[in-house]
């Protein structure tokens, strides 16, 4: 297989990975289904807590979790498989539309020129020996279960009659790039506007019904699929949306042998003799394993072999009760590669509010992915608790393996005071607010579909972390030396009766791929003045917005759009790389008095 363009492996997880459609140099394409990856060069990674949570979810046939394969040299051809999509393309020049699958345009490759598609019988090319390109056609068709296909643009001109030798054009009129002004003609003389096609599909005629294609699998759905397909634009940013879940890596309570194999693993998991052993030990390879004797280090690796069988068969509660006993102070570790913590007084001026917290120099990130979704987003929020969710797969039978990546940052933690939060929870205006955001949430679930619209429903307490977690992260973003979009929340939320509850932490951090996740910069804000004198500003700021009155008047509608309320791009959105929850469940007046909501008793800060 030919190399066609190049993306780094954490794109493949967050970007253009499986089921996506990505724009190389000279076409689109589609990126396939795990089943048409080499497992063999994709390296395996050890996060025993976080496979355990996935396979709650795909399955317990679940048995490892690996990196995207990595170019290793100039010329090195590993990667993962894509394939040319959309499959209908049209003439750059005479507009002339056909698929792939037709040969009306050819394929050229050359050293020295990445492949591409021409139209080399083209009757308005000028130069034969440059013959013009080949575009992928803009539009397809996306259904929110997951489904992706083409438009049938012979049945679209012809009214489901189609020519038995179509002879396609698709011509753009004026400037504006509206579908109105988008024209499909046959040479019989057919004609129609793209905007016809899109009257249609709202109207939901036939045959414009979902396809049920999986064009990564290449596989259709067993049954016929019942939503409805949308047009959509090829590129748009609800084409595709990553499932995805994480931990952060905590280090074992086990002897230093025993931790040694484990941040190894992936290079001891083969190992069964000593000799690889003391091969291993050797200056520039794992130097640390020279500290122990080549027999102990083998029995220690047969014995982490033996336990990863027995670990990854259980199913814990939940990913985040271990992070909160750590950052709360209830458990304590030692240092290590993957997680350091430091003690942190509360903020200074807001000790009636704040507990003591966390600086975090060094934290692992693992994240993994285990399906996709279209049109929107279906994640519920991840509350420690994963539950089973609608997505599409990655692989046609259940899976044995999926894709993770593992990133180092740093990061702080703030906690709010409980007697503080359980009072301001039973002030009356608080629970009035509450049932507002209880029916915004039902009427979201419902328009998607969730069979119980009254699952998953997180309350105020969340909608209030949530909240000063975007403002503070505004606000520090600032000085910290960081963008916006490289500051990423983890929010600690449960009421009391809730299992391992109560909670209620703010973990903001860094994630990369390399030390620029590490440069200090955030822990470096991490005293209690400097972040006293943060949170004012960041609640200050709260107050108004340059959307107001309109943002501030917001009030949590029950219409199934959005689960928010005064809370819009210019005050509390942040980048979707930085939200846990895609930006519901925000809303700045639990915050501060704004002066839609002045003496209310609702704010948390008066």
């Amino acid at each position: 297989m030919s190399v066609v363009g190049e993306i780094r492996p954490s794109q493949l997880m967050f970007t253009f990975g499986v089921g996506a459609t990505l724009d190389l140099p000279e076409f689109s394409a589609l990126v396939m289904g795990l089943d048409y990856w080499n497992r063999d060069l994709c390296r395996p990674i050890v996060e025993n807590r976080l496979l355990a949570a996935v396979q709650r979810i795909v399955g317990p046939q679940l048995r490892e979790l690996r990196l995207p394969p990595v170019q290793e040299e100039e010329n090195d051809s590993r990667g993962v498989p894509v394939v040319p999509f959309p499959r209908w393309m049209r003439c750059s020049v005479c507009g002339a539309l056909a698929p792939l699958d037709d040969d009306l345009f050819e394929k050229r490759e050359s050293p020295y020129q990445s492949a591409r598609f021409v139209h080399a019988h083209c009757d308005r090319m000028t130069n034969p020996r440059n013959p013009p390109r080949a575009i992928p056609v803009r539009f397809l068709l996306a259904c929110p279960d997951g489904h992706l296909s083409d438009v049938p643009w012979n049945d679209f001109i012809h009214d489901g009659a189609p020519c038995a030798r179509p002879d396609l054009h698709m011509n753009e009129f004026g400037i504006t790039g509206d579908i109105s002004d988008i024209m499909v003609s046959c040479a019989c003389g057919k004609r129609k506007p793209l905007s016809a096609l899109a009257a249609r599909l709202r109207a939901g005629e036939p045959p414009y019904v979902c396809s049920g294609l999986h064009p990564h699998l290449r596989q259709r759905a067993a049954t016929p699929c019942e939503a409805r397909p949308q047009l959509i634009t090829l590129g748009a940013s609800n084409l595709w949306f990553p499932q995805t879940t994480s931990v952060l890596s905590i280090p074992d309570e086990e002897s230093s042998l025993r931790k040694l194999i484990r941040d190894h693993w992936a290079a001891l998991l083969d190992v069964t003799d000593e000799s690889t052993v003391s091969y291993l030990a050797r200056p520039g390879r794992i130097d640390a394993l020279a500290d122990f004797s080549p027999a102990d280090v083998l029995r220690a690796i047969e014995e982490e072999r033996a336990s990863q069988g027995q670990t990854t068969q259980q199913t814990p509660d939940d990913i985040k009760l271990p992070e909160w006993e750590i950052f709360s102070g209830q458990r304590q570790i030692s240092p290590s590669r993957k997680l350091e913590t430091a003690p942190l007084a509360a903020p200074s001026g807001f000790e009636d509010s704040f507990g003591p917290g966390m600086q975090i120099p060094r934290l692992s990130e693992v994240r993994a992915m285990y399906g996709f979704t279209r049109i929107s987003t279906q994640q519920e929020l991840d509350l420690g608790i994963i539950s089973e969710q609608r997505v599409a797969p990655l692989t046609r039978d259940a899976p044995t393996w999926l894709p993770a990546h593992e990133s180092y940052g740093e990061g702080i933690f703030l906690r709010l005071r409980e007697d503080r939060l359980q009072a301001w929870e039973q002030l009356p205006a608080v629970q009035e607010h509450n049932r507002e955001f209880l029916l915004a949430h039902k009427a979201w679930r419902a328009s998607r579909r969730f069979q119980d619209t009254d699952g998953g429903y997180p309350g105020l307490r969340f909608v209030l972390i949530h909240s000063l977690a975007h403002a503070l992260m505004q606000q520090i973003t600032l000085d910290c030396g960081y963008t916006a979009a490289s500051v990423r929340e983890r929010l600690y939320c449960r009421t009391p009766d809730m299992p391992g509850g109560p909670m209620a932490g703010i973990l903001l951090y860094t994630a990369g791929t390399d030390s620029e996740g590490t440069l200090g910069g955030l822990v470096s804000l991490g005293n209690r003045d400097t972040l006293g004198r943060y949170l004012t500003q960041a609640l200050e700021n709260m107050r108004l917005c340059t959307s107001d009155p309109l943002c501030a008047e917001r009030l949590p509608e029950a219409d199934g759009r959005v689960i928010q309320g005064a809370a819009c791009h210019a005050c509390l959105f942040a980048p979707e790389t930085s939200c846990e929850c895609g930006n519901r469940y925000l809303d700045r007046n639990v915050l501060v008095e704004t002066f839609a909501r002045r003496s209310s008793g609702l704010a948390f800060w008066k």
